[in-house]
């Protein structure tokens, strides 16, 4: 029996895919019950209240000064376009190209990964996104892109607090994150283009780029601690509980 699994975030997180593999698992390795009957190969799913909102689950303060300062960056008109802002828009309707590339990393090659990146005080995550951040600034003219905005999602699923409610989110196939969004400014995009054009020339200096997507990463993970330390405070999915009708 081959199951296959797709979805993504108007289904559910990330933790949600493990949580339903973890479910699936323990029921395929239950012995058989007559609870659910099978018809024709098939089944009816038993209907279900739909999960509470985020803010009903998690306490998520947002004080006015947020709440002011993110309705001037979404409704003021800005003085100037910052360098990572598209000024492509209109999307073209025309259909794109899509390329999908695998990147494989065996297991005797991870753990070498794993101890590089706490030698240099990161994570694998945002290796990840530094490495990604050079193939796009390397791939792209800096005519076409001077910066790069990009995000990465951060699960809020351990800031429930007890008694908050009867509905546990460590268990429950939900959309239980927020946004966290990160800027590779102009200097830093000008300064890995040199650096890989430098190397092309002369591999000897391929070090000093190395160094660089070390650094990004150290940065990229400072960010993402801080955002921790900060909590549920002050975030845009706190704003959702104003939206009265989605």
């Amino acid at each position: 029996m081959d199951v296959f699994f797709a979805w993504d975030y108007s289904a559910g997180d990330g933790k949600s895919g493990k949580i339903l593999h973890d479910t699936f698992l323990t029921c395929l390795n239950t012995p058989n019950s007559n609870s659910i009957a099978l018809k024709d190969r098939s089944f009816d799913v038993p209907v279900t209240l739909h999960t509470s909102p985020m803010d009903q689950l998690i306490y998520l303060p947002i004080s006015l000064g947020y709440i002011v300062s993110e309705l001037s960056r979404e409704f003021l008109p800005q003085l100037s376009t910052k360098p990572h802002m598209a000024t492509w828009a209109p999307i073209p309707a025309e259909p794109a190209k899509t390329r999908l590339s695998w990147v494989h990393v065996t297991k005797e090659a991870l753990p070498s990964v794993l101890d590089a990146c706490r030698m240099h005080e990161t994570t694998l995550t945002t290796l990840l996104n530094a490495l990604f951040m050079v193939s796009m600034a390397t791939r792209l003219s800096e005519a076409k892109v001077r910066a790069f905005s990009y995000g990465t999602p951060i699960c809020f699923r351990h800031f429930q607090k007890a008694g908050k409610s009867d509905v546990d989110c460590n268990k429950t196939f939900m959309n239980c994150y927020a946004y966290w969004p990160f800027v590779f400014e102009q200097g830093l995009i000008a300064k890995i283009r040199q650096q890989f054009s430098d190397a092309k020339t002369n591999p000897d200096l391929d070090i000093n780029l190395v160094d660089a997507v070390w650094d990004v990463a150290r940065i990229i993970r400072e960010g993402l601690l801080a955002k921790l330390k900060q909590g549920t405070k002050n975030d845009t999915v706190g704003l959702a509980k104003f939206i009265g009708d989605w």
